[in-house]
């Protein structure tokens, strides 16, 4: 059993807090439903000296991030499967949530509904929000009375896409890190050290042409920047640069380009490949378990899909199993995109009537190669880092203390 948090509403609306424990959420809903209780939100909790610590954190950004909708999606269901109604749910929560965008959308939803519009036609009018896999998941929802089951399953996925996606960046925030950190310390030496060194080079009687040529070039660079007008202007062609190349990759040309490079490329190729495979047999098994037909649900996972490629080769198979092809068919082609084994699991799957049971299999592997790939790229890239911080220190070493004691030794 988990110790938890929450927050509810009782029969006259006033606002109750505790603790409780439950075996989960939906169990801790149920229990609080049976006492009167309608439970806003919840959360595990954790020991504090003095006690619990009661409080509730809610994501507060000014833009709507994926744990935004992730808490949205999780509390929907909750409340869905303690039988309260869509718009007051939806009331419920716009009331609890303290990011105004995400608040603003959730009300019009809410009094959409309320006029006579599905839930899922409403909110495709706000698809940075709700994407058309959320909208495709909830229309089966509304059409076989099933929407707690579905909002329940789109939560599932979406915290397992959080898991992968925060791997992946946690495997990038390191080097990262490590390269702001190198260029914030070469600035700062350009320009606060390298002038006091070739001004006690002067006051030594040395000729800038006797030093070596690394404290030629770092005499150089650090002259540069001594002008401001110089500064301004390697800081105005790098924000150029920057300009250039994301207005490129917001270009269809630019999104295929760099689509295909983040495929190619060695060890981010493989990291990418396993996590787009992870999320599209992750999510079309959810479409199938939901009752979602093979060319519907591959529809909605092509709209869905942010890799062109990826979406491409969706988009390619249904046309196959339009004309009559197995989806294990259609994929076969895409060897750089799925593997073998993805494949041949499918048709395993199309061949037994577990299709959805293996996907769901498969997701879970997946998923478990992503988070060992981000290791690996971990693994790879800390010595590479080592390597080049080394070869930068040696340089500033080199060029900074061997004419010193290059001079010392003359005098």
């Amino acid at each position: 059993m988990t110790q938890y948090v929450y927050r509810a509403i009782d029969k006259v609306g006033q606002d109750v807090s505790g603790s409780r424990e439950a075996a989960d959420e939906y169990e801790l809903a149920k229990i609080l439903k049976q006492e009167g209780l309608v439970m806003v939100s919840s959360e595990i909790a954790t020991k504090k000296k003095g006690g619990l610590n009661m409080e509730i954190k809610i994501p507060t950004l000014g833009e709507i991030g994926f744990v935004d909708k992730l808490m949205f999606v999780r509390n929907l269901q909750i409340m869905v499967a303690a039988g309260i109604s869509l718009p007051q749910a939806l009331e419920i929560i716009a009331a609890q949530t303290e990011n105004t965008q995400l608040q603003k959308i959730i009300y019009n939803v809410k009094d959409e509904i309320i006029k006579g519009k599905s839930f899922s036609e409403t909110a495709r009018k706000y698809p940075k929000v709700f994407s058309d896999f959320f909208c495709g998941m909830v229309s089966i929802g509304e059409k076989t009375g099933g929407l707690d089951r579905v909002l329940k399953d789109l939560a599932y996925q979406m915290e397992k896409e959080y898991k992968i996606t925060s791997k992946i960046k946690g495997a990038m925030t390191y080097p990262s890190v490590i390269v702001s950190v190198m260029l914030i310390m070469g600035v700062g030496l350009m320009i606060f050290v390298v002038p006091n060194l070739l001004k006690m080079f002067v006051d030594m009687g040395v000729e800038l042409k006797d030093l070596p040529v690394t404290t030629q070039a770092l005499v150089a660079i650090g002259d540069y920047f001594k002008q401001p007008i110089n500064i301004a202007i390697f800081l105005g062609v790098i924000a150029l640069i920057i300009f250039a190349i994301s207005s490129f990759a917001r270009t269809k040309s630019g999104k295929r380009f760099f689509d295909n490079l983040s495929i190619k490329l060695p060890v981010i190729g493989t990291l990418v490949r396993k996590s787009n495979i992870a999320s599209i047999i992750g999510n079309f098994s959810v479409l199938l378990q939901s009752g979602v037909p093979v060319v519907q649900s591959l529809q909605i996972l092509s709209s869905a899909t942010t890799n062109y490629y990826y979406a491409k080769s969706l988009d390619e198979a249904i046309e196959k199993i339009q004309k009559g092809k197995k989806l294990s068919e259609a994929l076969q082609p895409y060897k750089n995109l799925y593997t073998l084994s993805v494949v041949q699991m499918i048709g395993i799957g199309e061949e037994t009537g577990m299709t959805s049971d293996i996907l769901r299999k498969l997701s879970e592997f997946y998923e478990e190669e992503v988070s060992r790939a981000a290791d690996s790229l971990t693994t790879v890239i800390e010595p590479l880092l080592m390597i080049v911080v080394a070869i930068a220190v040696g340089f500033f070493a080199s060029a900074l203390f061997s004419p010193i004691y290059s001079t010392l030794g003359n005098l």
